[in-house]
């Protein structure tokens, strides 16, 4: 499986929410990325940290933008080089790829739920007049 090693300055954008099919994810070699939804920020990424994982389950469009705090260098994944370099490697390889890439989902929703029941919180503490 090759990846392609792509360069971003800070401050530019590496994919916009709402735009293109899901052809591919990023691995970050170094800098920092920052998420961001309807324009609110929901999350940072550093080196060893992937984006896009979702680019092998869905047909969808980007659901958050991604933009680079520093300057970065990425190792961008494309969806169809991946499968092919599945396809000749024992089964149990992919299944563990995958296997990684939900364990990445499964951690970014568990930080997620954490960020939005904190927020409630704070919401419920203004709102109450307990703060």
């Amino acid at each position: 499986m090759t990846g392609v090693l792509e360069y971003y300055s800070a401050g530019e954008v590496i994919m916009t929410e709402g735009s293109d099919q899901i052809q591919s994810a990023w691995l970050i070699a170094d800098g920092t990325l920052s998420v961001w939804k309807e324009d609110v920020e929901i999350a940072k990424l550093v080196s060893g940290d992937f984006t896009g994982e979702e680019f092998l389950f869905t047909r969808g469009s980007r659901i958050a933008t991604v933009k680079a705090d520093s300057d970065v260098v990425l190792i961008r994944f494309m969806k169809d080089s991946v499968i092919d370099f599945f396809r000749t490697r024992p089964e149990r390889v992919f299944k563990i790829f995958i296997m990684n890439l939900l364990e990445i989902q499964q951690r970014r929703i568990k930080a997620m739920n954490s960020k939005v029941a904190r927020l409630q919180q704070k919401l419920f503490e203004i709102n109450t007049g307990s703060l």
